[in-house]
């Protein structure tokens, strides 16, 4: 396992994930289906999709750990960058006699 456990995770489920997000966009947007809920006296009332968060929950994917790996991942990038900045310029400060 990385040190990224959430993003892991969701890669196990991508395939899977992929079709199922597919096929709902396919009902919502080719079809017209209007997914529904109870609004708790019997009737059903029309709520608002959001593909992603369904999926999420379906799949066990916790979005506020994917958002703080990816600030980890470009915090992790910009350090690898700083890194390899100051090993440009400290080789370019070498002389031919300088090891």
């Amino acid at each position: 396992m990385s040190q990224y456990p959430e993003h892991d995770k969701m890669e196990t489920v991508q395939d899977e994930a992929r079709a199922v997000s597919a096929f709902l966009e396919w009902l919502i947007e080719e079809r017209g289906v209007t997914l529904c809920r109870d609004d708790g006296r019997g009737r059903l009332e029309p709520f608002p999709v959001n593909i992603e968060s369904l999926l999420a929950g379906h799949f066990k994917i916790n979005l506020s750990k994917i958002d703080a790996e990816k600030e980890q991942m470009l915090q992790d990038l910009r350090t690898a960058n700083e890194q390899a900045r100051a090993g440009v310029v400290e080789s370019r400060g070498r002389t031919a006699d300088t090891p």
